[in-house]
């Protein structure tokens, strides 16, 4: 009883902090401001958007089938994909991933080595291509207005790029070997301990890409992903009337994933991903207002499209666990 309780206070305080917290933005940004360019909004170019972002939940869905060797289903991925999202949308610090790891392990063809490698990897590549995206977009972006980066041939950046595929490339081939290293390591701190554990099962995932061929599929998949993601963000600040090219798009997409790595957060992420956003939109030098109101149109769109896909998702996956269960 005490436990329920705390737990009602504990939703209860949480909600009326992100309240407080979405009116003072609100009060921030100009309410009427806001209010305009949402009014603004180009609600062809925002369907686009909403399309786009379906395709980039869809390519998530096709790399995790490839991972997990095709014993589930792409219907059923997506719906798991649908849910897994809206919750990493919804919760701070990225911990909407657990409900992945549960209604995966719900398929009873699926081991917990296989859940837990699936999700692994697909984080291992996705930091691979966030820090791509940020070499490349950084660069082209600030080199002519930087007395360092102007000095800084394109060569030595995909000498950097190439550097990295070959280092991933040796990490693959030795991966069993620098996972035993990792796991026979033994530290007094627990803390330690857990991180070198950790570390051991990253490379030990590494063995689902073990041969060049599911090495290029899956890194074509996860570049995909992100690819679509950059188009998504694009398209949202296009239909506010931002025209940003695709190289600016995909520099901004960086800080929305910041926003979910801040442990000290609100429901929905709400101040940290306005923050982090408009960071990286005022160093493209927009304006701050502007670059806060599209940071908070940007936050509510996403958040309104992964509701709409998470509600459908619950849908499909009642229907079709009742169908399951009528046929049984």
């Amino acid at each position: 009883m005490k436990f329920i309780r705390n737990k009602v206070l504990s939703v209860t305080v949480t909600t009326i902090i992100t309240a407080i917290t979405i009116y003072l933005l609100w009060q921030f940004s100009g309410g009427n401001n806001l209010l305009k360019t949402f009014k603004n909004i180009n609600p062809i170019i925002a369907i686009l958007a909403f399309f786009i972002y379906i395709l980039t939940l869809v390519a998530k869905a096709f790399r995790y089938r490839f991972i997990l060797k095709n014993k589930i289903g792409i219907n059923k991925l997506l719906s798991i994909v649908s849910i897994h999202s809206f919750w990493n949308n919804i919760l701070p610090f990225k911990s909407g991933e657990i409900t992945y790891l549960y209604m995966i392990n719900e398929e009873k063809n699926i081991s917990n080595g296989e859940n837990v490698t699936s999700l692994l990897l697909t984080r291992v590549f996705d930091v691979l291509i966030i820090l791509t995206f940020l070499l490349i977009s950084g660069f082209f972006i600030f080199h002519k207005n930087s007395n360092i980066l102007e000095s800084v041939p394109p060569t030595f950046i995909i000498s950097i790029l190439i550097s990295g595929v070959a280092i991933l490339a040796g990490t693959i081939f030795y991966r069993l070997k620098l996972s035993k290293i990792f796991s026979n390591i033994s530290f007094k701190n627990s803390f330690l301990n857990k991180c070198s554990r950790i570390i051991s099962e990253t490379f030990l995932a590494l063995n689902q890409i073990r041969d060049i061929r599911r090495l290029f599929i899956f890194t074509t998949l996860s570049f995909s992903v992100w690819i679509l993601d950059t188009l998504f963000i694009w398209a949202i600040l296009l239909s506010a009337g931002f025209h940003f090219s695709i190289i600016e798009a995909a520099f901004v997409g960086i800080f929305p994933v910041l926003a979910g790595l801040i442990p000290i957060n609100l429901v929905g992420n709400f101040g940290a991903f306005e923050g982090t956003v408009t960071g990286g939109l005022v160093l493209l030098n927009i304006s701050t207002e502007s670059a806060f109101n599209l940071s908070f149109i940007l936050h509510i769109q996403t958040l309104l499209f992964s509701s709409t896909l998470f509600i459908f998702a619950l849908w499909y996956r009642r229907t079709f666990v009742n169908q399951r269960i009528s046929l049984t």
